[in-house]
């Protein structure tokens, strides 16, 4: 019986779907690169070989450095490296809302005790730019009515993986508006609750994080 860690790195590993976006919207790709399919898999067997039970923590789609690069949800290279023990040759990368997520994770208990307990993803696991900077996949509807099902798979991907349908975590107020009207149609969750984007924490609330 595959392990939650193969279920998930066999979905994102996948061939990427086909969409039909509009001008000026680029996806990113990670898992093209060999290195970031050795990671993957590295990250998914160390931090997600147990079969216990996993609160859902997602957020919207990956950003450029983030798991746009490492394929990764939010990690950017310093916290694959420092705080998951996988070193890389990927360009060093910094991200906001990685940073954040990973002081929640040290704050915690560390890595290992965090996924034991949390499958971290994103709702779209692939990310969108436009004119080099990240763009979310709401934001417009011709990539929602694009990307839907996708994201309807990975939901369900989650769920084999294991994941509590008790309760699920948005990271993103707008994500989990969105993930709600989903939710009311698929019906998997009995209860969405959604928290500020760790992005919109380091900008605007900083100075009231307490670790």
């Amino acid at each position: 019986m595959p392990t939650p860690g193969e279920i998930f790195a066999e979905f994102l590993l996948k061939k990427p779907p086909s969409w039909k976006l509009p001008s000026g919207i680029g996806v990113l790709k990670p898992y093209s690169e060999i290195q970031v399919q050795r990671l993957l898999k590295l990250f998914c067997e160390k931090f997600y070989s147990g079969s216990k039970p996993r609160i859902l923590m997602i957020g919207i789609n990956p950003g450029r450095k983030g798991g746009g690069l490492t394929g990764i949800p939010f990690t950017d290279t310093f916290a694959l490296e420092e705080s998951c023990g996988l070193s890389t040759d990927l360009p060093q990368s910094s991200e906001l809302s990685s940073r954040f997520i990973y002081r929640m994770i040290e704050a915690y208990g560390g890595a290992p005790k965090f996924y034991d307990n949390v499958l971290l993803s994103a709702l779209c696991p692939l990310g969108f730019v436009r004119n080099g900077k990240n763009f979310n996949f709401y934001d417009n509807h011709i990539i929602v009515d694009e990307v839907k099902p996708y994201i309807i798979q990975h939901l369900d991907m989650c769920i084999r993986a294991g994941v509590r349908t008790d309760v699920v975590i948005s990271l993103g107020k707008k994500n989990g508006q969105f993930l709600a009207e989903l939710n009311g149609e698929l019906q998997i969750f009995d209860r969405v609750v959604a928290l500020e984007h760790p992005r919109f924490v380091m900008q605007y609330k900083s100075s009231q994080l307490k670790y």
